[in-house]
């Protein structure tokens, strides 16, 4: 038994060092994490890639070109200066330099995406902007819980998928995502729990929850 145990870890360890891109170390660690499970950065799992009901067998990571299978949602109240709320109402970006080329008025380059493994991808374009304009994208990427350095503003379909596994605990909170409106250049979409996709101005202040893939 010490033996099975021993050799679990081990490729559990080769897996982490490896990327996860191995598929039977991948097969390994699908067996690790369920969704509601808290993940390696002390998060809960809200998506697991495993083959199942129209889920794929894992995603990329458009950002690292890494293969992923899981998505990690940090903790409620991971930034603790948003107070007694769940999480900081912050705004997509500050409209610092008013006019129609300012970051609150006009399309970011690659942060457009909307599937999942995509939102670090946009988050990082984002952060290319002056960071006194990234208020929500820099927040995630700031946040270390677990030791972890690789938080990101989710993707529409990402933060779907918080939206599944909280469903009505978080309603009648309004959460931006990472993925800017295609149509309008001065909107990004958020997401309120049980009523579905949305999409506004992005100065306004939306909840914010940083989520991981790995």
């Amino acid at each position: 038994m010490k033996i099975k145990l021993y050799l679990i870890a081990l490729l559990l360890v080769c897996c982490y060092l490896g990327g996860c891109t191995n598929p039977w170390m991948e097969k390994a660690l699908t067996a690790l994490y369920r969704i509601g499970d808290t993940g390696p950065g002390g998060g809960t799992i809200i998506f697991v890639a495993d083959g199942k009901d129209g889920r794929p067998d894992s995603f990329t990571d458009t950002f690292t070109g890494n293969t992923c299978r899981y998505l990690e949602a940090a903790p409620d109240f991971w930034d603790p200066s948003s107070g007694a709320l769940y999480d900081p109402k912050l705004e997509w970006v500050k409209d610092l330099a008013p006019g129609p080329q300012s970051p609150a008025n006009s399309t970011v380059a690659g942060a457009l995406e909307s599937e999942i493994g995509t939102g670090r991808a946009n988050t990082n374009a984002i952060l290319s902007l002056d960071s006194t304009y990234t208020f929500a994208a820099k927040a995630c990427a700031a946040y270390n819980g677990g030791g972890k350095h690789d938080w990101f503003l989710p993707s529409w379909f990402e933060l779907l998928e918080f939206e599944k596994t909280f469903g009505l605990q978080y309603s009648y909170m309004w959460y931006w995502t990472s993925t800017q409106s295609p149509f309008i250049p001065g909107e990004a979409y958020f997401i309120k729990s049980g009523s579905g996709l949305g999409f506004g101005t992005k100065t306004e202040p939306n909840f914010v929850r940083p989520i991981r893939s790995f």
